[in-house]
């Protein structure tokens, strides 16, 4: 394994990757080395650090944490007034929109 940043620098190759890895604090792995050890990469991961897959020392994937967003509820009526929902809102569509659709 290459570990880059405060971690130290191992025998990583030279290429774009390993630069920007290196400079982003990135653990740098093997395809292989990473099936060796699944859940505790994931677990790398999952605290907050970024992986570069390689195979054949070339990068081939990026794992990241999943950026976590914060949802807040909409408020209700938030566009009231804005638009007038008709009275006929569940009816059937007129004929020449569903051939439209159906490609008729």
């Amino acid at each position: 394994m290459h570990l880059h940043g405060t971690l130290g620098l191992i025998a990583a190759p030279i290429h774009a990757a390993w630069l920007r890895a290196t400079l982003l604090n990135m653990v740098t792995i093997s395809a292989d080395e990473m099936q060796k050890d699944l859940p505790g990469y994931l677990g790398l991961v999952k605290s907050g650090e970024t992986l570069i897959i390689t195979q054949a020392d070339e990068p081939v994937a990026e794992v990241k944490p999943v950026a976590h967003v914060v949802s807040e509820s909409r408020p209700f009526g938030l566009c009231a007034g804005e638009f007038v929902v008709p009275d006929d809102i569940d009816a059937p569509l007129p004929d020449e929109v569903l051939e439209t659709f159906e490609g008729r």
